[in-house]
């Protein structure tokens, strides 16, 4: 009998190590057996679709999750890019709107005195208009002068403007001068008779009369003059238009015109119609060594009475000098008056006079 050598029948499918060796049949050949290779090999290359197909799914999910999650790069920098855009334009549009501002928002202005809206600038162009607009006799260097003081002053001046510009009485301050006339027909209103005085005061003459409403500081001048055993002895006081205009021709015959009216005011021009000036003593040159002279220089304007006609001011008062001749302007003048215009009178009511109306729209109620 024919035996196969052990190793084939191992191959063939043999047990070995049983003791047992036998021939395995070979399977019937069928339709089935014949087609298991090729499910095989379907169902492996099914499998690997599968697979791939699987992986294809879930990379796209990914990606879809991806793309969810976090924009593209290019729209990232793009938006990016509109933040900082709405950033920019933000601020250029605060930035334009602060400068639209700027220049239509009016500056803010610190007001130099709680009694007026004026701030430095406004102050010192009505100040230099008023320095400018006063007689052109002045010299240009005075004119520096004053508006230099001034200007660094403000508070105080403007304290003492103030009370000028509240007064009651706007003639205190009228110019009557020979360039600024008083009309024909003005009287003051409150005039009184200096004989209802007569038990306290020297009147040289009978017919004297001022305005009542100085009375209590012309009394209260004399009374101190007399304290300091000084006495004040009254030569003129309130003249008409027509008083004025009799007095002047008188010193025309006597003196000429061009003497007279370095003397003499033209009728309209004299401060005696205002009734609140008045002469003392002589009326004359000596008045100014007479103890009531030097009394008068020294303290009257502590009383509110300022002398029109100083020495050495022809020029700008248009008077030569006297001493005798006192106007009452109160103390609120006499101090700007000393202190800013250089003691002079005239320099003061001209700045007064061309500046006052414009300071009163400034003054607050």
């Amino acid at each position: 009998m024919y035996c196969e050598p052990l190793k084939l029948r191992e191959l063939r499918g043999g047990e070995l190590g049983t003791g047992k060796h036998h021939m395995k049949k070979s399977p019937k050949k069928s339709g089935t057996a014949n087609k298991l290779p090729f499910l095989r090999r379907v169902i492996s290359i099914t499998g690997t679709g599968l697979l791939v197909l699987g992986a294809l799914l879930v990379g796209l999910f990914a990606g879809a999750r991806y793309t969810t999650a976090l924009p593209l790069v290019g729209e990232e920098v793009a938006e990016a890019g509109e933040i900082n855009s709405s950033e920019d334009a933000s601020e250029n549009t605060s930035a334009s709107d602060s400068e639209a501002e700027s220049l239509t928002e009016p500056e803010t202005v610190s007001p130099l005195h709680p009694g007026f809206t004026l701030g430095a600038s406004d102050f010192q162009e009505l100040v230099r208009q008023g320095v400018s607009s006063m007689n052109s006799a002045a010299p240009e260097e005075t004119r520096e002068q004053i508006y230099e003081h001034i200007v660094s002053e403000p508070a105080i001046f403007l304290q003492y403007l103030q009370g000028m510009l509240n007064s009651p009485d706007p003639m205190l301050y009228a110019l009557a001068d020979k360039r600024h006339s008083l009309s024909s027909d003005y009287v003051p209103s409150d005039l009184v008779s200096l004989n209802e005085y007569q038990s306290t005061l020297v009147l040289n003459r009978n017919d004297l009369s001022l305005r009542s409403s100085i009375m209590p500081m012309v009394l209260a001048m004399v009374e101190a003059a007399r304290l300091d055993g000084i006495t004040l002895d009254f030569s003129s006081s309130y003249r008409s238009y027509e008083y004025q205009e009799g007095l002047f021709q008188r010193h025309v015959d006597n003196l000429g015109l061009e003497e007279a009216e370095r003397v003499s005011a033209r009728p309209g021009t004299s401060q005696h119609q205002l009734g609140t000036t008045m002469d003392f003593g002589s009326v004359t040159p000596a008045f100014a060594v007479h103890p009531a002279g030097l009394w008068l220089a020294e303290h009257a304007g502590d009383f509110g009475f300022s002398l029109s006609y100083p020495d050495g001011y022809e020029e700008i008062t248009g008077y030569s000098y006297e001493p005798w001749h006192f106007r009452y302007i109160g103390d609120a003048a006499v101090s700007l008056q000393d202190r800013y215009f250089q003691g002079i009178q005239q320099y003061l009511l001209e700045f007064y006079h061309y500046t006052h109306e414009e300071f009163r729209t400034r003054l607050l109620p």
